[in-house]
């Protein structure tokens, strides 16, 4: 669990433009990359398999298994930029659409554009609730999928 969490809103507007952002991020706190604990052991390299240069430690015997240790707890802190909107409102008015449209605002939102973290697993936000016999799975990172980064258009219309 995380002993600090934080989320920055703001928003600036200059003549018919409007940039809004909202970031958050989550500091002292470990995850612990169960993927990769599963997945890059040396063990692999035996069977034929790929694993990153992290799973080849000199140190480790090939015939380690893969056992739950600190080899594998992270740094989890991030600071992730959620949202960022930049849009136009135009006078309608001025371009003598007001008689049919009262209000247009055109728009370009970006979803997950930037994250800052030392995590080098997929994503530091893990929030996958895989609890088994009562034991939480909050900050064990096991085959998290990555959170989607996304760009959306849009145009919004009064009447």
């Amino acid at each position: 669990m995380p002993t600090t969490q934080y989320n920055f809103n703001g928003s600036v507007s200059f003549k018919g433009f409007n940039l809004a952002a909202n970031l958050n991020g989550v500091a002292g706190n470990k995850i612990y990359d169960n993927t990769a604990t599963a997945n890059f052991y040396k063990l692999r390299l035996s069977k034929g398999i790929n694993v990153t240069p992290e799973g080849n430690d000199p140190a480790e015997s090939i015939n380690n298994a893969a056992p739950v240790s600190t080899r594998y707890l992270k740094d989890g802190a991030f600071l992730r930029l959620n949202n960022l909107t930049l849009s136009y409102n135009f006078n309608t008015e001025t371009i003598g659409i007001k008689r049919w449209v009262s209000a247009l605002n055109l728009y370009v939102t970006g979803q997950n554009l930037w994250l800052l973290t030392d995590y080098d697993g997929y994503d530091p936000e893990v929030n996958t609730d895989r609890t088994v016999n009562g034991i939480s799975s909050y900050g064990i990172d096991y085959l998290s999928y990555p959170k989607a980064r996304s760009v959306i258009f849009g145009l919004n219309l009064s009447f």
